[in-house]
């Protein structure tokens, strides 16, 4: 559901914004295996075949055009609408239906899921991984899941386990808590799925409906953190407000207190498009591209 059913609409729309027509550095090795990428491929899952079919790569080439010649903003009409709509009345509605993220977008997705699954289980080398776990004392004040050998336990605070009732430990069984010093949480979350989650509110997707559950990892494992990598709710922009990021349209990441501890493209002062392209322009060695090119087309003749 993270790779394919979301981040694959950032690869898409990135690649055709930021490369030439033709060049896909990216989507040429999705998957990261030859095997699960042509299987994808197979059944129209690539990410070209998901930006298109969830409208969002259309929906980014449109915004971004009327940015660089000065169309009239209106976002609404931006969106592709279904062949269903038939009057102007529902027009707005049909295109909420029409775009982003939404069930059955993936192909075969069920089939997928449990052959993932079944992969992942029966993967030697990463069953020889420890849990990033701590051992937790019996005597601490925690709140249980379960009482069964292994139980997992979290602290009192955590809103997931708010609704459980503390429960008498069966002998023998051992507590543990996620050790977030580890670096499945400091490298992946905030140089991983904050990335994504970054370049996607930059590109204007709404997080909230197409990055779903990137989004909800994120905001679970932060709280384990006691961080705040995206806002915690967008509903309103008390948080922005409070983190001196000023009123106005809520932006996850952008407006979140650590933003500057990942390597989002806010956490350097990137929030849009066109910030991304000069940032990627930029060189170390004070090149001058602009001279360089030209002096090669003088003298190609």
């Amino acid at each position: 559901a993270i790779a394919g059913g979301e981040m694959y609409f950032v690869i898409d729309a990135l690649e055709r914004l930021m490369c030439p027509r033709g060049y896909d550095p990216i989507t040429a090795l999705h998957g990261g295996e030859p095997v699960g990428r042509r299987v994808m491929n197979f059944l129209g899952n690539s990410p070209h075949d998901l930006g298109e079919r969830s409208g969002l790569t259309d929906f980014v080439l449109r915004r971004e055009w009327r940015r660089m010649f000065g169309g009239v903003e209106d976002e609404e009409n931006d969106y592709p609408t279904s062949s269903n709509a038939t009057n102007n009345s529902n027009a707005s509605n049909d295109r909420q239906q029409a775009y982003g993220a939404k069930p059955n977008l993936i192909r075969r997705e069920g089939l997928l899921s449990k052959l993932m699954s079944y992969g992942l289980s029966h993967n030697a080398r990463l069953n020889a991984v420890l849990s990033p776990c701590i051992v937790v004392q019996p005597s601490q004040q925690y709140k249980f899941e379960s009482s069964f050998n292994t139980a997992s336990a979290t602290n009192a605070n955590d809103n997931d386990n708010n609704n459980n009732n503390n429960k008498t430990l069966e002998e023998g069984t051992i507590l543990i808590k996620p050790d977030t010093s580890t670096r499945f949480f400091s490298d992946d979350l905030q140089h991983g799925l904050c990335i994504y989650l970054g370049l996607a509110e930059l590109l204007g997707f709404d997080l909230e409906r197409d990055m779903k559950v990137t989004l909800y990892v994120v905001r679970r494992l932060q709280r384990w953190m006691g961080k705040e990598f995206v806002l915690p709710d967008s509903r309103d922009d008390h948080h922005a407000n409070a983190n001196g990021k000023g009123a106005g349209k809520v932006k996850l990441v952008a407006h979140a207190k650590d933003v500057a501890e990942t390597s989002a493209p806010q956490a350097f002062g990137v929030e849009t498009i066109g910030d991304l392209k000069r940032f990627l322009e930029l060189d170390v060695f004070g090149e001058r591209r602009t001279e360089r090119a030209e002096g090669c087309l003088m003298q190609s003749g």
